[in-house]
């Protein structure tokens, strides 16, 4: 089994993960993904409203992890129906390699699935001025899943330990 982290587990998918998508529908399931991603911008705005470094890399996490469902490389096992129907919805040819269909596909939407998580977070800290290194698509997505959760975990539990060398050195 993967150990998924907290944050994947809570990824807004929703809004496309349980819907039929009809052969060569393909802006249905865009639109459908951007609605998920703008709402997970969203939640993690709210989330870590103080937090903006935090908001950032989550951010990047689940970026990806759009990435790696709409390519087909998600490790998570409970998506099979969606992945069936992606092979037919972003199948290019016949006799076309879909691993190469879908990853051309998020080549030629990623940038909008950025823009659409940026969106979310904006309306949740309207006030907030985005660092504008924010504005460049992260390449985040490139990176293989289970390193990136790796990585997720591994900043998770040097924070934790932080936070309780913190009490025990105040109450020492």
């Amino acid at each position: 089994g993967v150990l998924v982290p907290p944050r994947r587990r809570n990824l807004c998918i929703n809004l496309f993960s349980k819907k039929n998508y009809k052969m060569k529908d393909e802006n249905n399931f865009q639109e459908d993904l951007l609605n998920a991603a703008f709402s997970q911008g969203k939640l993690l705005g709210k989330k870590y409203s103080n937090y903006s470094n935090e908001a950032y890399e989550a951010m990047k996490f689940s970026y990806a992890d759009y990435s790696d469902i709409v390519k087909g490389t998600d490790m998570m096992n409970d998506l099979n129906k969606l992945n069936k129907e992606l092979n037919t919805l972003l199948k290019e040819t016949e006799n076309g390699d879909i691993s190469v269909d879908r990853k051309t596909w998020w080549d030629d939407n990623k940038n909008v699935v950025w823009n659409a998580m940026l969106c979310g977070y904006k309306t949740e800290n309207e006030n907030q001025q985005l660092n504008s290194s924010w504005c460049n698509v992260p390449d985040d997505d490139n990176i293989d899943q289970f390193l990136r959760w790796l990585t997720e975990w591994a900043q998770q539990y040097c924070k934790e330990k932080l936070i309780k060398a913190h009490i025990i050195n105040t109450k020492c």
